[in-house]
């Protein structure tokens, strides 16, 4: 998985697209993804490793489409609002985590995809200035420790 996403992140590097929200997420997911080779290669449970990476995947995607939002307010001077879009796309990566997690994977995972992804939706849909990306910035640090601490407790 980390390999094949890696290449999909050169493909998007080569084509200039990182910087794009795909691209964005694509890096994030590569980046997550490696936690999945090293919890199993630590001799964790193939479904408890799964479950730990598909929810910094998706937590991370969530906080990317947040920041997105902010980022694409200030480019467009409120011209361009994707606040809605992305509230329903960090929605629906919840709705993931929760399929993923009644189809047999731990409810750790979706539990622990829930706090990054509630922040992402009341900054999509609030009024968030460019000054404060340093404190949205903190808050996804809180959330990614609370999602942390749900995966420690939920994959024991």
């Amino acid at each position: 998985l980390p390999a094949a996403l890696a290449a999909l992140v050169a493909f998007l590097v080569v084509r200039r697209l990182e910087k794009t929200v795909a691209g964005e997420i694509a890096v994030a997911a590569t980046l997550a993804s490696a936690g999945l080779a090293v919890a199993l290669a630590g001799g964790a449970h193939p479904d408890h490793a799964l479950a730990a990476a598909l929810a910094w995947i998706l937590a991370f995607s969530a906080a990317t489409l947040a920041v997105q939002v902010i980022l694409e307010r200030v480019r467009t001077k409120g011209a361009r609002d994707p606040g809605r879009l992305h509230a329903a796309g960090a929605a629906l990566l919840l709705a993931a985590a929760a399929a993923l997690s009644l189809a047999g994977l731990p409810a750790a995972l979706a539990w622990a995809t829930l706090p990054t992804v509630a922040l992402s939706i009341v900054v999509c849909l609030g009024r968030f200035s460019p000054k404060r990306l340093r404190e949205l910035g903190w808050a996804i640090v809180g959330s990614s420790t609370l999602t942390l601490l749900i995966l420690v407790a939920g994959l024991r």
